[in-house]
C-alpha cells in the first residue's frame, strides 16, 4: 500500500502541479493576446495591406 500512496502523492504534487502551472501560464498569455485584439476586421485587414505594401516597397527599393 505504501507504493500506491507514493504514486498518488507524486500524481497530486508533480503531475497536477505541472498541469495547473501550464494552464495558468496559458491563461495569462491569452489575457495578453486578448488585450491586443480590437475586434475590427476592417482595421486588421487595412493594417495587413499597409504592411504588405510597405514590405513590397522596401524590397523594390533595396533590390
Amino acid at each position: 500500500m505504501r507504493a500506491v500512496e507514493q504514486v498518488a502523492r507524486f500524481d497530486r504534487r508533480v503531475i497536477d502541479g505541472v498541469v495547473d502551472g501550464l494552464a495558468a501560464a496559458l491563461g495569462r498569455l491569452a489575457g495578453r493576446v486578448r488585450s491586443t485584439q480590437r475586434g475590427s476586421v476592417q482595421e486588421s485587414l487595412t493594417l495587413a495591406l499597409v504592411g504588405v505594401v510597405l514590405l513590397i516597397l522596401g524590397l523594390v527599393l533595396v533590390f
